[in-house]
């Protein structure tokens, strides 16, 4: 996956003197994922793996006081190598923790421990405590460049018309422009346009392509490319918008959360007709 240069200057330093926290911010869940997988990869091997712990928000899209808890009972148990970093625990959608769970997490963050390094990840660090950031190293995930993406697309003879519309689809995520650079460019182009079609739809409407999403592989791209969607409008929202699309981009969490946790696609769905 490509970095931005700023970005993996950044991440190459990290990853040379890594601290006992890290904070990842400007991307979506995808991609967050793979970089934390990367990171993993590079300080522990092959084994990186089996040793990242992930933290995710439950059905109702939050991160708990008691998922915190349950976090520090299984540390304990941990055996951990003679490598210098042996475990990593990965707070994924670090802003939907409740400012209880943050607090719980703080105090795992102000014990350093050289075997343990925890990284927190979000589209943003907005609802993150102060006294959270200020205790990480925080790199943001910056928009891939102009010349990288021209790059990549000259390696694949990608005509230039192509490179400028995954550029802009993808808001200059990696992982998305790749997608949609490459061979499979129409069928991700397809599934963007399922998505802002969904959004802008009414429930009816919603419900009448029901058939379409009846398998948790399609209700979760629907969902892959919401959140795409929802968290770009974030970003980019003035004040009379942002709470409308905070609420939308915590209620496509909570339905990842519920098919994480094997509910019914069909349910999902309903929830997701009614509630965004």
């Amino acid at each position: 996956m490509m970095y931005n240069p700023k970005t993996k200057l950044l991440l190459d330093a990290f990853i040379a003197r890594p601290s006992s926290s890290l904070l990842l911010a400007g991307a979506t869940e995808p991609t967050l994922h793979l970089i934390v997988e990367d990171i993993a990869s590079q300080l522990i091997g092959k084994a990186s793996k089996s040793s990242v712990l992930t933290v995710a928000p439950d059905e109702k899209g939050t991160i708990t006081i008691e998922q915190v808890r349950e976090l520090k009972t299984m540390l304990r148990t941990q055996h951990h190598t003679k490598d210098e970093i042996s475990l990593i625990v990965h707070i994924a959608s670090a802003n939907t923790a409740t400012i209880e769970a943050q607090n719980a997490l703080l105090k795992l963050i102000e014990e350093p421990n050289q075997k343990l390094l925890c990284i927190l990840s979000d589209y943003s660090n907005e609802h993150i405590l102060r006294t959270i950031q200020s205790r990480c190293q925080t790199i943001p995930i910056l928009p891939i460049t102009q010349s990288q993406a021209e790059e990549f697309a000259r390696t694949r003879n990608i005509a230039p018309a192509d490179l400028q519309r995954s550029l802009l689809l993808s808001n200059g995520e990696a992982l998305l422009f790749e997608a949609l650079a490459t061979g499979e460019n129409s069928e991700h182009l397809e599934a963007i346009q399922a998505a802002k079609q969904f959004m802008t739809a009414t429930v009816a409407d919603r419900l009448q392509t029901q058939k379409k999403y009846e398998k948790s592989v399609d209700i979760t791209r629907l969902l892959h490319f919401l959140e795409i969607i929802a968290r770009t409008a974030l970003h980019t929202s003035n004040n009379s918008n942002r709470q409308r699309w905070i609420e939308i981009t915590k209620e496509i969490t909570a339905s990842q959360a519920l098919l994480k946790r094997n509910a019914s696609a069909k349910l999902v769905f309903l929830r997701l007709c009614l509630s965004v």
